[in-house]
């Protein structure tokens, strides 16, 4: 499966060239003219460019309201990593994704990485109930 990621401002922008390697194409935020910008803005410009969002939060994470289907999300719950700890975690939840077939396996599901060598994927509702 083709991946398309846009990286949030939390992740560092030289993952972009990781990735590349992996045959992922992503951009930032800040390429895409979304520095300083509410999720919602960034959320609805994955969507429209079938990207999945990668961001780090610890807390919940909350799809907008007036969003009825979310892109993917990747999050990092871990905050404070560095780029070598945010590829760290970040490569085997790619290199996983990248083996499913569909390209809107993504859409309203999201890969939670709590730690180094642990990720899941669940849909977004799940997420956000529990």
């Amino acid at each position: 499966m083709s991946i398309r990621l846009l990286l949030d401002e939390s992740i560092a922008p030289i993952l972009i060239r990781a990735l590349a390697q992996l045959d992922v194409e992503a951009e930032c935020v800040a390429q895409a003219g979304l520095s300083g910008q509410p999720d919602s803005a960034i959320f609805r410009y994955a969507l429209e460019h079938g990207m999945a969002v990668v961001m780090t939060q610890t807390s919940e994470v909350v799809r907008p309201p007036e969003m009825e289907t979310c892109p993917g999300l990747i999050v990092l719950r871990e905050s404070g990593l560095d780029r070598e700890g945010q590829w760290g975690r970040l490569k085997p939840a790619v290199r996983f994704l990248k083996q499913e077939a569909a390209a809107d396996y993504f859409l309203n599901k999201i890969v939670d990485i709590p730690a180094l060598d642990w990720f899941y994927l669940m849909p977004l509702a799940e997420a956000q109930a529990g």
